[in-house]
């Protein structure tokens, strides 16, 4: 996203319109399992596949919200380098704050 921000907004911020082909859906779908499982790997295999899916789409939509932050220049702070750290650090923290001793993820 940080090389091509072009393309990251066209892909990831322009509007769709009608219904994906299934080729589409089961792919995105497949990309979120993989992730989830990923998750799961990180926590030690200890999360519950609910709790991985949802970490998932925690994760997922905080990197792309501070991607579209950064890349639209909403940072006053510019340098790259400063950014991904601190994203890389909030993402280990949420990782770090995986409860796995329920199927749901508290507030």
């Amino acid at each position: 996203a940080l090389a091509n921000s072009g393309w990251y907004r066209f892909i990831w911020l322009e509007p769709l319109t009608g219904n994906p082909p299934e080729s589409v859906k089961d792919s995105f779908h497949s990309m979120q399992s993989n992730f989830a499982s990923l998750i799961n790997s990180a926590s030690g295999g200890v999360c519950s596949k609910i709790q991985a899916e949802k970490y998932e789409e925690i994760i997922h939509g905080y990197l792309h919200g501070e991607l579209c932050k950064f890349i639209n220049g909403r940072y006053f702070i510019t340098e790259i380098e400063y950014h991904k750290n601190r994203i890389l650090t909030n993402c280990l923290v949420l990782l770090n704050s995986i409860d796995t001793s329920t199927d749901t993820v508290s507030p």
